[in-house]
């Protein structure tokens, strides 16, 4: 081929390599993990503009809501989102191009309690569920139920028919109101790993291995909340790759500067 025929290919990546970075940094500049991550975010909701997703591979808009108004507050970058609802009420969004269970891939979130009371009956949160070919992946906070039920901070999977996991990563006993918590979940192909606030990834492996093909049907459900049990979600993520534990603790430093 002829150089003076490459030269518009060449003119047209570079602008598309131009587009794409300033989509990325254009989406939420006061969050840092976008500049370093960019290229592995298929998935990015920061509620500055409403419900729809900043970046997406897939489609932006939610595709359904269950029983929720949303509210939006001071985030931990810009506005964070709040679900009021009678009963227990969710965003949800398609995951086709938006998560790809069949590869390796990581969620990310932030959430901080408001207007909690501390009572003996506390409820479930769950900020993140991803289901697709087979596959329900959550992140998931369980309160205490007076003595009969011990308050955690977990990751849940279960693949098809096999037993279901979890990996615990602290509790909620001491979270304050307004204070802001970093949740973060890798998938690999036998396995799933939990971080809460930046710690080392806790790792459990599956029963069995994660689906290799699909057609990428399913559903991300975000801020599933209960109405006694409020919470603010903010800078949800998700990436085509898992996080190492050096990149959950420099998210959750960074997120702690603000």
């Amino acid at each position: 081929m002829k150089t003076h025929c490459l030269l518009p290919v060449m003119l047209f990546l570079s602008l598309s390599t131009l587009f794409s970075s300033a989509q990325t940094n254009s989406a939420n500049a006061d969050n840092p993990a976008l500049t370093r991550f960019g290229d592995a975010i298929t998935f990015y909701l920061s509620f500055d503009r409403g419900v729809n997703a900043e970046l997406a591979k897939g489609e932006a808009a939610p595709t359904k809501t269950d029983d929720g108004e949303p509210q939006f507050l001071p985030g931990l970058h810009g506005k964070a989102m709040m679900l009021v609802g009678k009963g227990q009420s969710t965003f949800g969004y398609s995951a086709a191009g938006n998560v790809d269970l069949t590869r390796p891939g990581a969620a990310v979130a932030w959430t901080s309690p408001h207007d909690w009371v501390r009572s003996d009956t506390e409820d479930y949160f769950f900020p993140v569920t991803i289901m697709s070919h087979g596959v329900k992946l959550l992140l998931g906070r369980q309160g205490r139920l007076k003595a009969d039920r011990t308050d955690m901070i977990y990751a849940w999977a279960k693949l098809g028919d096999s037993k279901e996991i979890l990996i615990q990563g602290g509790n909620s006993l001491g979270w304050q109101n307004g204070e802001w918590h970093l949740w973060v979940m890798n998938w690999r192909s036998n396995a799933v790993e939990f971080s809460l606030d930046g710690a080392p990834l806790g790792r459990v492996d599956t029963p069995v291995r994660f689906p290799s093909e699909g057609d990428g049907a399913g559903l991300i459900k975000v801020g599933a909340q209960s109405a006694s049990c409020r919470y603010l979600i903010d800078e949800v993520m998700i990436l085509d790759r898992p996080l190492t534990d050096e990149e959950a603790t420099w998210i959750y430093d960074e997120g702690m500067k603000q």
